[in-house]
């Protein structure tokens, strides 16, 4: 094994996710479109002391076999050897093997749980949870025993309206300012829900926001990675943390003590420029 290149691209793993192999769950047969983000999260001994579990990931673009235009994401979760045991012989790569759930799979099991947030954020379609080594669904081995954990949702339809920098692109790049009226109204519905729910992405933005125009529909979506939020109340400081509007700087609307006052604030952005203009 060499953990220089991809955990995913060798040996009879490499070959079960080649594009245009089929994926087969308790559920569903899934067959792989494209291979998006991969990552490495191996750890050291001393590191898996403190809790830390050595694994990699990979998430999928892929299509229900039976019904070709039902997209979804997969990701799978793989425990991999400690760092310097990867060339161990399999009997002791064995003894490192533990059983753990992703948070990931923590926080699609959670919201699916919470009826009233089913709306808002992807469906969690299907997930299987075994030990490497004796799944019929992937062939993976590396630490023989250890958790291998496959996660299936919802691809959500809709555009992105994060750039990925903090602004939200393309809401302002909108063509109609009744849609921007629109999502605002969808997110004000959308922030007491889902922290009712008590799950968060970490670093939520505009990027966690993807806007269907067909069917009038908003979603936050990555929940990889993501923090217990208490119920929060509506209030507007909501909408310029994620860019929905402009706002004059010494509007400090994420004070504690910020009054709650919108004077200044922008909702078009050709208003804003012109104003900006102006002065």
């Amino acid at each position: 094994m060499d953990s220089s290149t991809s955990w995913f691209s060798q040996g009879r793993i490499g070959e079960a996710l080649q594009v245009g192999n089929t994926i087969f769950t308790s559920k569903f047969r899934w067959r792989i479109l494209d291979k998006r983000k991969e990552r490495d999260c191996q750890v050291s001994q001393e590191d898996s002391i403190e809790d830390f579990a050595s694994y990699a990931s990979i998430k999928l673009l892929c299509a229900e076999a039976s019904n070709p235009s039902r997209w979804v994401f997969m990701r799978i979760y793989m425990q991999v050897p400690l760092k310097n045991t990867e060339n161990e012989d399999a009997q002791t790569r064995a003894l490192q093997a533990i059983q753990t759930k992703p948070k990931e799979l923590i926080a699609y099991q959670t919201l699916a749980n919470a009826p009233y947030v089913l709306k808002y954020v992807p469906e969690l379609l299907d997930f299987e949870e075994h030990r490497q080594g004796s799944s019929n669904s992937f062939p993976a081995n590396l630490v023989p025993g250890g958790f291998l954990t496959i996660i299936v949702w919802e691809h959500v339809p809709g555009v992105l309206l994060g750039d990925g920098s903090g602004k939200a692109t393309k809401f302002w790049d909108l063509k109609d300012p009744r849609e921007r009226v629109t999502i605002r109204e969808k997110f004000k519905e959308l922030i007491p829900k889902i922290t009712k729910a008590g799950i968060w992405p970490k670093t939520a933005g505009p990027s966690n926001l993807i806007w269907c125009s067909e069917t009038k529909s908003l979603h936050l979506v990555g929940f990889r990675e993501w923090s217990h939020m208490p119920r929060q109340t509506w209030n507007a400081g909501w909408y310029p943390r994620f860019d929905l509007v402009r706002v004059p700087v010494d509007c400090h609307w994420s004070d504690s003590d910020w009054n709650g006052s919108t004077s200044g604030w922008k909702w078009e952005l050709d208003d804003f420029v012109a104003r900006e203009q102006s002065s």
